[in-house]
């Protein structure tokens, strides 16, 4: 949708065939299917604005504000400057200046915030309009000087097309002909390059003002009629009212006053459809002055009577207008108030949101860590509880062994009377042994050592029988002596 308006907008403002009421009516279709309060609607508005203000400059205010409530509203800032630029236009071109100039300062200001150079050229040279129109001269010029000036330094790319066509208009109110001259054709190349119809009518339309002062006529009139063409064509009737009085002028200076009546009242008609009362007031006095030079006292007295009429309702309609202007600027201060305080409210009602995030943190933070301690508390208890199932297993443990300890420290002397006494028995029965191998087992082996002694030496063979045979009976009684030690010692007798 955005895409597809911004392409509507830019074949409506290149294409310069379209009819001025069509490319209006087109604009106002547009905002009103745009479905976004944002700043493509904002600037649709203006452009509304912008278009009609010099045919509707009512209706063409009520597009202004609608823009620039809405800009205010979404904090689009140079929508907004631009929004109350086109208020003090309205103003303008209904000849109300101080209302126009008050609007213009507080666009200049907002745009001087966004350092947006194109918004403050524009301003600049409305204000020096604003002055032209008031006969303050030298503040127009100073202030065309300073748009001149910044297009110069700041905005590279366009010409600065309306800067040249007022410095113009101002140098031929103050009779600086070639001056005025130099500036309007510099505009007329410029806009010529860039193709722009409007500026172009307003350049010639100045040559044709310079010419008409220099008493050349015939060139005069070839300008003006030229752009009187793109007037017609552009549906501007503010300027093709213009081109009627100049033509008008030069009538009368030309003693053509037939044609000068109608040139008025072609200019009074064109003045009254866009209410442009600075010029139907023009068109009445040269009418008046026409019918007077013909001697034609009725309708010299008929326009006197309209004249005087017109300054009366214009009076009467200032004082209106001033009231309503009072009214517009109480209404724009309140709304300016009301967005103040739906800023601050806004504002404060963030903090707390801001607070309540910051609170809102701290307690999930809080509640995490609470978590994490939880969780580590019922591991801990978990392992703790692990633990003292093994503590009280090991307890138990070392109870039964103690237990154990206990019944062998109460069987303890016992055990050790028990084997004390086996090993006293013991003690008894090796000195028992000890006794017999002293006594005798010895008497026995000690006859078989003699003996066996004996037998190695040199004696008879009677003798050694003899000696042979009581070597065999001590082997016996050995043997005897033994055999009876070992079953006493198997029975656990006594051996005597």
């Amino acid at each position: 949708m955005r895409q597809t308006l911004v392409f509507i907008l830019f074949s409506l403002l290149t294409n310069q065939s379209i009819a001025q009421q069509q490319r209006i009516d087109s604009l106002v279709h547009a905002v009103e299917i745009y479905p976004n309060a944002d700043s493509v609607k904002v600037d649709l508005y203006n452009l509304i604005a912008f278009e009609v203000i010099n045919t509707s400059p009512d209706k063409g205010r009520k597009y202004a504000v609608l823009g620039y409530e809405l800009a205010k509203k979404i904090n689009y800032k140079n929508g907004y400057a631009r929004g109350l630029n086109l208020v003090g236009s309205t103003f303008l071109t209904m000849g109300e200046y101080d209302a126009a100039l008050e609007f213009y300062l507080k666009s200049l200001e907002v745009y001087e915030q966004t350092k947006y150079q194109m918004g403050i050229f524009i301003t600049y040279n409305n204000i020096g309009e604003l002055y032209e129109k008031k006969f303050q001269f030298k503040e127009a010029l100073k202030y065309h000087k300073k748009s001149l000036a910044l297009k110069d330094k700041h905005l590279r790319g366009r010409h600065p097309i309306m800067s040249h066509v007022n410095l113009g208009e101002i140098y031929n109110q103050l009779n600086y002909l070639d001056s005025a001259a130099i500036h309007f054709r510099k505009a007329e190349q410029m806009a010529k390059e860039e193709n722009r119809l409007k500026s172009i009518a307003h350049a010639q339309t100045g040559i044709g003002k310079v010419y008409a002062k220099q008493k050349k006529y015939s060139d005069a009139l070839m300008y003006l009629n030229l752009a009187n063409q793109l007037w017609v064509s552009l549906e501007d009737y503010i300027g093709m009212s213009r081109v009627a009085l100049e033509k008008a002028k030069i009538s009368i200076a030309n003693r053509q006053f037939d044609s000068s009546k109608i040139q008025v009242e072609e200019a009074i008609k064109y003045a009254e459809k866009v209410n442009a009362n600075e010029m139907k007031l023009e068109g009445l006095a040269l009418q008046y002055k026409t019918d007077s030079t013909l001697k034609d006292f009725e309708s010299a007295f008929l326009s006197m009577r309209k004249l005087h009429k017109l300054s009366s309702e214009i009076f009467n309609l200032a004082k209106e207008r001033q009231l309503q202007n009072i009214q517009a600027k109480f209404e724009f201060e309140e709304s300016e108030r009301t967005q103040e305080e739906l800023i601050k409210e806004k504002e404060t009602s963030l903090e707390i949101v801001r607070y309540q995030r910051t609170i809102i943190a701290g307690i999930a933070v809080i509640l995490l860590l609470i978590s994490v301690i939880a969780i580590l508390f019922y591991n801990q208890v978990k392992k703790q509880a692990r633990l003292n199932k093994i503590l009280k297993e090991r307890n138990k443990e070392v109870k039964e062994k103690a237990l154990e300890l206990q019944i062998l420290n109460d069987n303890l002397e016992q055990i050790i009377e028990e084997r004390t006494s086996v090993i006293r028995k013991k003690d008894v029965k090796l000195k028992e042994y000890s006794f017999l191998n002293a006594h005798i087992v010895r008497g026995p082996l000690a006859n078989i050592l003699g003996l066996t002694k004996l037998l190695k030496s040199e004696i008879a063979e009677d003798e050694k029988n003899e000696m042979i045979n009581h070597l065999y009976f001590s082997a016996g009684k050995l043997d005897d002596v033994l055999t009876d030690i070992k079953k006493k010692l198997e029975k656990g007798e006594m051996i005597n």
